[in-house]
Formats: structure tokens, sequence, C-alpha cells
């Protein structure tokens, strides 16, 4: 067997070994993902280790049959081992209400960040929509402008036809006087 994981999904199987002091091989516990660090950072050490529960260093290190010495262990794993004066008392009550909170926070942040972008995108769309309407009322007031300017176009054309065509029957003394009824007034 040598230091390389074998075929077998077995945990003990895939543990690489390491050559111990003594001529016996150990089995050593892969790295640890993050949530393993800090799992084991809150768990508290147990001194127990004769009566079936093992402590962290017998954990990382599994039969070297060596019963009186001490396994090398990283320094992450001797910080892991002590306990922090900040995980027990109020001061931690405080830290895990404070994280909390924290955490409240930033659901409110994102929920209100999602409200804003969503009221941006109607003020978008507002604002789209009252361009649009200032585009057709300018295009409106330009129709209803030459419709005004070809109605009055067309009533001094039928104001002059008709003047014309009078005065054309009628005496010359006649249409000067029918002509000025006939035109309207101001113009």
């Amino acid at each position: 067997r040598g230091g390389a994981p074998t075929g077998s999904l077995s945990p003990a199987r895939s543990m690489p070994t390491v050559d111990a002091p003594g001529g016996s091989t150990a089995r050593v516990r892969p790295g640890y993902a993050a949530e393993d660090r800090g799992l084991q950072r809150s768990r508290r050490p147990t001194a127990e280790t004769g009566s079936g529960t093992l402590g962290t260093a017998s954990a990382v290190v599994v039969g070297t049959g060596l019963a009186g010495q001490q396994p090398a262990v990283s320094p992450q794993l001797t910080q892991a081992r002590k306990p922090r004066p900040r995980d027990s008392g109020p001061e931690n009550l405080a830290l895990v209400h404070l994280r909390q909170e924290v955490a409240q926070l930033r659901r409110q942040n994102a929920d209100l960040s999602e409200q804003v972008r969503a009221r941006d995108m109607q003020v978008d769309n507002l604002a789209g929509l009252l361009r649009e309407m200032q585009a057709t009322e300018k295009r409106t007031r330009r129709q209803l402008s030459i419709r005004d300017d070809t109605l009055q176009a067309m009533q001094e054309e039928l104001l002059s036809r008709g003047a014309a065509s009078s005065s054309a029957a009628a005496p010359a003394g006649d249409s000067a006087t029918r002509a000025d009824a006939v035109a309207p007034p101001g113009g």
C-alpha cells in the first residue's frame, strides 16, 4: 500500500498513508474543507481518549502504534484545540446576536435593492411612455396646423373663385360690392 489512494470509496481505504517512526504506517486524514475547519474550531476539545472518543490529535493520525509519543500536529489544529476567550460567556452571545443582525440587515438591503431596481425600471418605462406621448402630441399639433392652413387656403380659394365667377356674371359695379360682402372680415 503506497501513499496514493486506491479505487475504493471507503474513507479508511482512501486516506493516504505515511511512514511513522518505529516502522509502522499511519493513515492521515486529507485536508479539511473550510466548513470542517469552522466546525472544528467551534467544538471544544475533549480530554477523554480512553472511553472511545478521540481527541483532535487522535483524529488526525490514526493507528501509529506509538502509545507514548505525541504525533506532529499543524499549528492550525493546535489553535483549534485552545478555547478562545470569545467562545464563552456573554461576549459570544453578543457576537452571535450581532452576526444574526448583520445577516438580517443584509437580507433587508437585498430586498430594498431589488425594490429600487424595480422602481428604476418603472421610472424608465414611464419616461419612455412620456417621450412617446410628447412626440405624438407634437405630430398631432403639426397635423392640426397643416389642416388649419389647408382649410384657410381652401376657404380663400373658394372665396376668390366665388368672387371671380360672380364678377363675370354680374355688372362691374355690383361685383365690387358683392366681393366685399362675401370676403371674410380682416382678409
